[in-house]
């Protein structure tokens, strides 16, 4: 996960994430978020993606942790 700023200024914001493969292999992406502190559940927020890059629409006044999951095509 790319690192973001710890306010974001709008609901809405761009998360990234990439992963290393020397390989060269195409890779499907699992997202998840949490809302809360680290105790909250982790939700799925995107799954098999081949995307590095998407909008979370979350809600102002929130807290946020992501994390991904890499697997080779």
């Amino acid at each position: 996960m790319a690192a973001l700023e710890p306010t974001q200024a709008a609901a809405d914001f761009a998360v990234a994430w990439a992963a290393d493969d020397p390989g060269g292999v195409a890779a499907r992406f699992d997202v998840e978020v949490r809302d809360g502190d680290a105790g909250a559940a982790w939700t799925r927020w995107l799954t098999g993606t081949t995307e590095t890059t998407a909008v979370f629409h979350g809600e102002l006044g929130h807290t946020y942790t992501f994390r991904s999951r890499v697997q080779d095509m």
